[in-house]
């Protein structure tokens, strides 16, 4: 049996081409959930700002530019390597939503959490335009909470004054 190294270093024409597949870490990352890492922390900052994000649309564009790869690869063989850029700022841009419904709603898991003072939470409810997906942006919970303590309050102050006038 002949000894053979199948495992050799490539030459410099080979590297002028590669594309290394493992991370700092030694993982293999998929492109896919690396861009899922993307849409999940755009969509924490628009949530933070209190905007929705359409976070299906972009996965739908991310799909698309992952199709005409698709087939720009059967048609020619390979595939001229481009980057996937996106603009971020357009999936929670409110010119590009319509609000659908807007009210306050009843929060049961905050009111069983604060001695079953009933919280009500004020939203929106928003539509991307050209799909179907709805996003609703809620106010957050702790103003929710302050809100419905300063009305028990007042509440509690109007009973106290006309116990007083009788």
């Amino acid at each position: 049996m002949v000894d053979t190294e199948l495992i050799r270093d490539p030459n410099s024409n080979e590297l002028s081409n590669f594309i290394p597949l493992a991370t700092r870490k030694g993982r293999y990352i998929e492109p896919e959930t690396a861009f899922l890492r993307e849409v999940a922390k755009h969509q924490l900052e628009a949530i933070k700002k209190g905007l929705p994000f359409a976070h299906v649309a972009a996965i739908t564009e991310w799909k698309d530019f992952q199709d005409t790869q698709k087939k720009e690869y059967q048609r020619e063989g390979f595939i001229q390597t481009r980057e996937f850029k996106i603009d971020w700022d357009k999936f929670s841009d409110l010119n590009n939503f319509d609000l659908i419904d807007e009210g306050e709603k009843l929060d049961d898991n905050l009111t069983k959490k604060n001695n079953y003072i009933q919280v009500y939470v004020k939203f929106r409810k928003y539509k991307f335009k050209s799909f179907k997906e709805s996003y609703t942006v809620e106010e957050d919970g702790n103003l929710a909470i302050e809100r419905s303590r300063e009305k028990l309050r007042k509440v509690n102050e109007g009973n106290i004054e006309s116990k007083g006038k009788k």
